[in-house]
């Protein structure tokens, strides 16, 4: 039986799928990323310096395995798996929230801290109101 071949304009076409469609997918055109960067939940990121280019790919890892991870809770995952995960992942958000404060106060750079993240500063502003220290060792109220 002979091969298929495609041009190079019918491999396009075929590999140019709609994004969304829950097709298989080619490799995405310039087009696809136009139509992604509509999307409510989309963020365009433009990098000033290569030193960000690993926080790109860390959120969009960390967006895939979070929403695994808490899709799993309770059905193959344990809390007592899943929440220590999160909290250090809250944690390193504020570490980081920190230290990018920081970058920004020293060049004069405005910062802004991120809506979500103030949610989690919040709570941990909440979490510290509540703890009193007896002894080193603190206690919850």
């Amino acid at each position: 039986m002979p091969k298929e071949t495609l041009t190079t304009g019918e491999k396009t076409k075929k590999s140019a799928i709609s994004v969304g469609s829950g097709e298989p997918k080619g490799p995405r055109t310039k087009t696809d990323y136009v139509e992604l960067a509509k999307e409510r939940n989309a963020r365009v990121i433009l990098h000033n310096t290569p030193d960000t280019y690993p926080l790109t790919d860390l959120a969009r890892y960390a967006d895939q395995g979070i929403r695994r991870l808490r899709n799993r809770i309770m059905i193959t995952l344990t809390p007592e798996e899943a929440l220590p995960l999160l909290n250090a992942y809250n944690e390193a958000l504020v570490q980081l929230h920190r230290i990018v404060a920081e970058i920004c106060r020293l060049t004069n750079v405005r910062y802004r801290t991120p809506r979500a993240l103030m949610q989690v500063l919040g709570e941990k502003d909440e979490e510290n109101k509540e703890t009193v220290n007896t002894g080193g060792n603190p206690e919850k109220i």
